[in-house]
């Protein structure tokens, strides 16, 4: 036998599906209304120094692909001016290759110009940060 909803319970379930769809157009019709997102505005002055936080190196000693894209990263910035020093931090932390050693002889093939100072201890990103 199929029950009828009361009248008030099929109210209710109107009003708040109602409720739900004029929130959701509201939304819609403020996210229309935000300004557009801009880039912050960058000092000309450098920063005295860049930090590059290691990353697993392979078994072999070899850079995996996520150390070479934070390499690359830090030289264009490097190029660009956005700083004047990298700071290099890793330890060795899943087998004996020290992270920021690593990383630190792949840039300067790269860009031998750019200073460099190593942090060889760090085991995580909070020591990285202290």
């Amino acid at each position: 036998m199929f029950h009828r909803p009361s009248s008030h319970r099929h109210k209710k379930a109107v009003l708040v599906s109602l409720f739900g769809a004029a929130a959701g157009l509201s939304l819609v019709w403020y996210e229309h209304q935000l300004p557009p997102c801009r880039k912050p505005k960058v000092s000309q002055e450098p920063y005295p120094f860049g930090l590059l936080l290691g990353c697993s190196v392979h078994d072999d000693g070899s850079l995996g692909r996520e150390m070479k894209l934070r390499c690359h990263l830090a030289i264009d910035q490097y190029l660009q001016g956005k700083y004047r020093t990298l700071i290099i931090s890793g330890g060795a932390v899943r087998n004996p290759y020290v992270e920021a050693e690593v990383m630190g002889n792949y840039i300067h093939e790269l860009c031998p110009q750019l200073p460099i100072l190593l942090e060889t201890r760090a085991q995580n990103t909070w020591e990285n940060m202290k």
